[in-house]
């Protein structure tokens, strides 16, 4: 044990432990499930171990496969998606903004007037001080984990270089709550942790280092251990001032954090800038209540619908019942937003304050993270499908949403969701005439016409311009008759060129624009020309790839820019 903690000391950071030479052989899932079987299965008699003996366990670990990928079960790489993603990506979140987010979330929230646990002096009864404390406690502990080998004496209270602490807390309150909240030793985590037999499930059954994460009585000298240091932030963290709570006042603790939740939502949309948030509004004879919060942008209108809720066991290990409870946390909040997109197609008066002149978007915002929520493995097995764009968020993703600024906000979240696909693009950008470098994402720069000189003539730019030699007429850029609309009778262009001599369109042009039939083409001066009967299409031609097709319905997303001396360049989102 000594050896894990001290090996996790040193690989607190996601880029230690990504490092060249140890890529995720001491990742911290790895290291922490290597001290619960430790403790469960280990006793003091044998050799000590060594740095071989630990990489031996590591890999060990990752050479555990999933018998469900191999079973054909229709449900299995989903399942096993959910469980990958709950075992690591809970270890690479950033842990500064888990802990502040605790006070911020249960200290500086005003409290619900209703509530009954909720009630001052919750802290007290539940902590035995109060959260900042609790709080200060564990991060003495975690800050002092990484420069002590993982490694904490209680002694060092006395040490000057820890008076400033002591002066704001004292020493005999720091034991109390250590000793209340954050130690166990060996004979009570086995009580707790068992000796399960191995499988290849074991490793996604609950840790106890999770709600103790100190253990006592492993190193002499009245030391303490700490095998997981991002098990340890996690005790401190909302999530586990939640299972805090749960534990001790049951479903009345939960209960009554949803509005509290909600109240910090509010609070961090309002930290949007340039945005107008309305709460929710009741409409109807019996008074219902619309989404949470709605966020009026000067782009997009957001519908916010908050949920405290966290994946639970059957989520995290991917088990059977996985679909039904994402159903059971999730399903609600879509309802609900679908009720109320449509009460504002319909024009009800109680949502008169909301514009109806912009798009709408969906936001269900969770408490902790769904990792797979968006993802189209998981969407299909708690949703029906919208008619708007929705999106399942973090409550740390709002937090850095809101904290953005060298775009707007709405801006920002179109362009999430036209990557995703979810939305058509919406705004044009007009590409910059000297590229230092080909794009590498994206449909790239796509040539759809020949610019025009100013004499109205379509120039064979390949013959004329290829070789540094620009007639008087090409001097000046004029603008290129727009393209109209399918079912239009104008003419389309016929003649297409590739951007550079031997330009690589990207791959994800090709499925998107299939390939052309009638052409031909003949290389001029290190460019390939197509020219075509006039059609409904367009025709561009890259050496590497031949020609392609250009479809009608792609036409309204593409703009034309005519740099000086050069073809048309396209630039399509």
């Amino acid at each position: 044990m000594p050896l894990v903690s001290a090996t996790a000391a040193r690989h607190v950071t996601r880029e230690s432990w990504l490092a060249r030479g140890v890529r995720g052989l001491y990742a911290p899932w790895v290291l922490a499930e290597i001290a619960r079987i430790s403790l469960a299965h280990g006793n003091e008699h044998r050799q000590p171990a060594t740095m071989e003996h630990l990489d031996a366990c590591c890999a060990a670990f990752n050479s555990v496969g999933d018998p469900q990928l191999g079973s054909r079960d229709p449900d299995g790489l989903a399942s096993f998606l959910l469980r990958l993603s709950s075992e690591q990506l809970e270890y690479q979140t950033r842990l500064l903004h888990e802990m502040s987010r605790t006070a911020a979330l249960f200290d500086q929230t005003p409290l619900d007037p209703a509530a009954r646990v909720l009630v001052h002096g919750w802290q007290e009864a539940l902590f035995g001080a109060s959260l900042v404390d609790f709080v200060g406690a564990g991060q003495l502990l975690h800050f002092s984990c990484q420069p002590n080998g993982g490694l904490f004496d209680p002694a060092w209270l006395n040490a000057p270089h820890l008076a400033p602490v002591v002066d704001v807390m004292g020493a005999d309150l720091l034991r109390q709550v250590w000793k209340d909240n954050y130690l166990n030793d060996v004979a009570e985590f086995r009580a707790v942790n068992g000796r399960p037999d191995p499988n290849p499930w074991r490793r996604f059954d609950f840790n106890p280092l999770a709600a103790t994460p100190v253990v006592t009585d492993l190193v002499g000298e009245g030391k303490w251990i700490i095998p997981s240091p991002g098990l340890l932030a996690r005790k401190f963290s909302p999530l586990g001032v939640y299972y805090a709570g749960a534990r001790k006042w049951g479903n009345a603790f939960s209960d009554e954090l949803g509005p509290l939740f909600e109240a910090y939502v509010g609070r961090q949309l309002r930290e949007l800038p340039g945005a107008q948030v309305i709460p929710a509004v009741t409409y109807g004879h019996d008074n219902s209540a619309s989404v949470d919060w709605f966020v009026i942008l000067p782009e997009v209108v957001l519908m916010v619908e908050v949920k405290s809720v966290r994946p639970t066991d059957q989520v995290r290990r991917g088990g059977p019942q996985a679909g039904a409870e994402l159903t059971r946390m999730l399903s609600r909040a879509f309802e609900q937003l679908g009720i109320t997109n449509k009460l504002i197609e319909q024009g009800h008066p109680s949502f008169s304050p909301i514009p109806d002149d912009r798009p709408r978007v969906g936001l269900v915002v969770t408490m902790e993270n769904f990792h797979m929520a968006n993802s189209p493995f998981q969407r299909d097995r708690y949703r029906q499908p919208t008619s708007f764009p929705t999106l399942v968020v973090s409550v740390s993703e709002l937090e850095d949403y809101a904290t953005i600024t060298d775009v707007t906000p709405g801006a920002l979240l179109l362009d999430l969701l036209h990557a995703r696909g979810l939305v058509p693009p919406l705004r044009l950008r007009r590409p910059p005439t000297r590229a230092k470098r080909r794009p590498r994402t994206g449909m790239g720069q796509l040539p759809l016409e020949r610019p025009r000189g100013l004499c109205g003539r379509t120039h064979d730019v390949a013959r004329c311009c290829s070789r540094g030699s620009t007639p008087s007429c090409c001097t000046r850029p004029v603008e290129s008759p727009s393209h109209s609309r399918s079912g239009s009778s104008q003419p389309r262009p016929a003649t297409a060129m590739c951007v550079r001599p031997r330009a690589r369109l990207d791959r994800t042009v090709r499925p998107l624009i299939g390939r052309s039939g009638r052409h031909r083409c003949a290389d001029r001066g290190g460019m390939t020309q197509c020219r075509a009967a006039r059609s409904t299409t367009t025709l561009i031609s890259c050496p590497t790839y031949g020609p392609f097709e250009i479809p009608e319905r792609f036409w309204p997303f593409a703009k034309c820019v005519y740099p000086r001396d050069r073809p048309g360049v396209a630039q399509i989102l």
